[in-house]
């Protein structure tokens, strides 16, 4: 199942490439100029991820 945190802030499920969605969340945030803020949102589509 592929999932992403789109730019509404909702989170869903987390793509089969961990390492690449990953990335993403993070120059998401980056583009924020939130460097820092990707961590949440990691954290927020691995639990989203979990059945």
């Amino acid at each position: 199942m592929r999932s992403t945190r789109a730019s509404t802030g909702k989170v869903s499920l987390m793509s089969e490439d961990p390492e690449l969605e990953t990335r993403r969340i993070a120059h998401e945030s980056l583009d924020r100029d939130d460097p820092t803020g990707w961590f949440e949102n990691l954290y927020s589509a691995a639990s989203a991820a979990r059945p």
